[in-house]
């Protein structure tokens, strides 16, 4: 047998689930740990016991003025003799509780140690996630610039376009053609971002007139730019619950960090669709829409010092 192949398998194995190890470990030692600590606490009243049996017979020799064989008074060894009793106590409790300390300190370093090995991940995996972000918006914002909105939905639905309907698009190289998205198309499919607008996301927000629902948005947009300005930072999640929408799982991971060089920072993506829309704004047959919202993506670890500089710039 391949000892050092094996050992190896088995380390990469540790490595890979290090985390999941240290925690279930941790856990175990300081589980065991309790239960040497109650083992400990039966055998420590005989400690007690013998502690305060010495102690007075030590305080009796003295109050009695009594000899040592030695011909040396009590009163003279009481402080030695105390001192003794104590060390002798103290070790009593050292072997009582030591093994249980020692667990529960163990087992709190292991669970830690999982915890700050499991954080290094997340931040390894964050910064690749950020990373991608940035290049998969300017991906996309090649992609508008060059072949338009409808376009860039098209590819990132993988959603067929409808072959009978076609757009002219004119962009800074000419005139193009791109396909149009079928009418069915699932406005919650275009992005990452993007969340539907309706009666059924949002039914205490949501007005059968177009125009009303348009300023109900725009109106939370500015007060979520607001926040982001005082604060600093603001989660997706803060954003869905401004308009009534229902929260997402990384609602909580995700948002926008304040940048000073950009006053409107958080978008919603209503602007397009206001201009495209303008002369139907009071149409009550089809007043939802869909929002597109320019997360910046994870923000957890850069929450800490956007929140500081924000305390910053408001004491100025």
């Amino acid at each position: 047998m391949n000892f050092k192949a094996l050992f190896k398998v088995v380390g990469e194995i540790i490595k890979d689930h290090a985390p999941e190890i240290c925690a279930v470990a941790g856990t175990g030692l300081m589980i065991g740990g309790a239960v040497l600590a109650a083992k400990g606490t039966l055998a420590i009243d005989e400690v007690l016991d013998e502690h305060k049996e010495n102690m007075e017979k030590i305080n009796k020799g003295v109050e009695d003025d009594l000899v040592s064989k030695d011909g040396v008074h009590y009163r003279d060894l009481a402080t030695q003799d105390k001192a003794l009793t104590w060390k002798k106590t103290i070790l009593g409790f050292t072997k009582a509780y030591g093994p249980a300390l020692a667990c529960e300190v163990g087992g709190a370093l292991l669970v830690f140690s999982g915890f700050k090995c499991l954080r290094k991940r997340n931040l390894a995996l964050a910064g690749a996630l950020t990373s991608v972000t940035e290049a998969f918006n300017k991906y996309r914002s090649r992609v508008i610039a060059e072949e338009g909105k409808l376009t860039d939905i098209y590819y990132r639905t993988g959603k067929k376009a409808n072959e009978e309907k076609t757009e002219c698009y004119t962009s800074e190289n000419g005139d193009k053609v791109v396909p149009v998205m079928d009418d069915d198309c699932d406005p919650n499919e275009f992005g990452v971002y993007s969340y539907c607008f309706d009666e059924l996301n949002s039914p205490k927000n949501f007005s059968k007139k177009r125009s009303d629902n348009l300023f109900f948005v725009t109106c939370q947009e500015k007060w979520c730019n607001a926040q982001l300005e005082e604060y600093g930072y603001l989660f997706l999640n803060e954003a869905l619950r401004a308009l009534g929408l229902p929260e997402v799982e990384i609602g909580q991971d995700v948002g926008w960090i304040f940048d000073k060089n950009n006053d409107y920072k958080i978008d919603f993506g209503i602007s397009e669709f206001i201009k495209e829309h303008a002369e139907h704004l009071d149409d009550e047959n089809d007043s939802a829409f869909w929002l597109e919202m320019n997360c910046d993506g994870y923000i957890r670890d850069k929450i800490w010092k956007a929140s500081r500089e924000a305390r910053k710039a408001g004491k100025k």
